[in-house]
């Protein structure tokens, strides 16, 4: 039966080999939707304290689009006006030049406008955040169709999945790569529509069976131990203690997500464990409201340094990370010339649950959690008045020059990936061979969901006591995939 529902918990805490005897029942029960087709509507206040103007304009939402409309951006309100009226190329045109272009998508680097055409078709064009940057064409086209649904109607814009795997924001949903376009309260809307659950299969015991599973989990050893702290204490490195200077050295390999023909760059990353008796951001002066454990646990953190070497060995960075017992705390990175790069610090911390508490194949939800940029963001932003782009500078925590609540921090630069939800699995035992060896791990997968429909980012590592032996990234919040493997641990003393 464990091969044909592996979603039961029971099936992998049983002992291999285990006969159920003839006075043991189960019925497998089959489980579908009744229902498909479900649209829901979120308004959004996430814009209400830093961009009231648009609070108030949406009838106090944050959810709407706006194209340019005779000189002016304009917050749509007809489907009517989502379609391009000039229908010109806008290829290496002006930055300016952005007449019925919809933002709907963003990257690191530039923002994605859809053109919507009369025809069906939608023609998608990126434009630096530099001044004076010009248009560029995508070369993939998305499409537009209408739908009518409880006597609502819906436009459905698709986006090709080559740009949408590069964005760090976008109005599609990762499942169909769609964005659903609905008025409501006399505004266009971006509606979101929830994906069909695939049918499952469960099974139900009697009460014999019940006892005779209670009777035998975890005797004898089991396929896989019930927790992830069972599973950490039943390895060979068992009880280890980090010492300062412990090294763990991971080779690296990086791609970028959604590239035609992608390079994948080849790193190695040095962890250096510091110790447990720092602090972090206690020097920050100028922010106001900034989080309770950056005096609750002074002098009490674990550090460690990260240093990132290309192939030929050169430091082209590095970084500081910070952690307490129960939580990861943040990051502060620097370039070669000792510069602050980048980095994020927790100003709202997700739940704390204890290893034992991971229990196998059950996903724990962390919550909400919320970071802190701590180096400038910078923004271009289209002025009416002069015509022009202006660069607009949010300042981090650690380049602020006058006093500041870390509210405007956070909500600073728009879009700026700071509220998520974090999601773990622990998955079992395995077997893996890396660089450093053949090694027995704890394998846990995990999910981040930044709001408002924002990227997935998704992780499988494997950890022992000495950390992670391996894992496989895929991050879209940054538009990288990323695996690491271990190159060489710290001894077994």
């Amino acid at each position: 039966m464990d091969q044909t529902d592996g979603e039961n918990v029971w099936s992998l805490i049983m002992p291999a080999g285990l006969k159920f005897p003839d006075n043991t029942t189960a019925y497998k029960l089959s489980v579908e939707d009744l229902y498909d087709n479900i649209y829901t509507f979120y308004k959004g206040d996430w814009c209400a304290e830093y961009d009231s103007d648009r609070y108030e304009a949406l009838n106090k939402m944050c959810n709407g689009i706006s194209a340019f409309k005779n000189g002016n951006d304009t917050w749509l309100t007809t489907l009517a006006s989502t379609i391009a009226e000039d229908e010109s190329d806008r290829h290496d045109t002006a930055y300016n030049n952005h007449a019925d272009l919809i933002p709907m998508a963003g990257t690191e680097g530039a923002e994605i406008f859809a053109q919507l055409l009369p025809n069906g078709t939608v023609v998608y064009y990126s434009r630096a955040w530099e001044l004076d940057s010009t248009f560029s064409r995508l070369s993939e086209l998305g499409s537009w169709e209408d739908q009518s649904v409880n006597g609502e109607v819906l436009r459905q814009v698709t986006i090709p999945e080559s740009i949408h795997s590069q964005v760090t924001w976008s109005n599609y949903q990762r499942q169909d790569n769609s964005a659903y376009l609905s008025v409501f309260d006399g505004f266009v809307r971006i509606t979101y529509k929830e994906n069909k659950e695939s049918d499952s299969e469960a099974y139900i015991f009697d009460e014999t069976t019940k006892q005779f599973i209670l009777d035998n989990a975890l005797t004898p050893q089991p396929l896989h131990p019930l927790n992830l702290q069972a599973c950490l204490d039943s390895l060979p490195d068992a009880g280890f203690v980090s010492k300062v200077n412990d090294v763990t050295v991971y080779d690296v390999q990086r791609t970028p997500m959604g590239e035609d023909t992608p390079v994948t760059e080849n790193l190695t990353y040095e962890f250096t464990y510091l110790g447990n008796t720092f602090s972090w951001l206690n020097n920050v002066t100028l922010v106001t409201g900034l989080p309770n454990w950056i005096s609750d646990l002074e002098g009490s953190l674990e550090k460690t340094r990260i240093d990132i070497k290309d192939s030929e060995g050169t430091l082209i960075g590095y970084e500081f990370s910070y952690s307490s017992e129960d939580h990861y705390l943040g990051q502060e990175g620097f370039n070669s010339d000792d510069s602050l790069g980048w980095g994020s610090a927790k100003a709202v911390l997700p739940l704390a649950v204890a290893d034992n508490q991971k229990i196998i194949n059950q996903t724990v939800d962390f919550g909400t959690s919320t970071n802190a940029p701590l180096a400038s963001q910078v923004d271009y932003w289209w002025d009416e008045e002069s015509g022009e782009a202006i660069e607009i500078e949010y300042p981090g925590l650690r380049t602020v020059s006058v006093e500041t609540s870390l509210d405007e921090i956070i909500n600073g630069r728009p879009y700026y990936l700071s509220t998520f939800d974090y999601q773990q699995t622990y998955v079992g035992k395995e077997e893996i061979t890396v660089p450093a060896g053949d090694l027995v791990a704890c394998k846990v997968t995990s999910k981040t969901q930044f709001v408002d429909y924002g990227p997935i980012d998704t992780q499988t590592t494997w950890i022992t006591n000495r950390g992670s032996i391996k894992s496989i990234k895929e991050e879209q919040s940054w538009g990288m995939s990323i695996v690491m493997e271990a190159k060489s641990l710290p001894s077994i003393q």
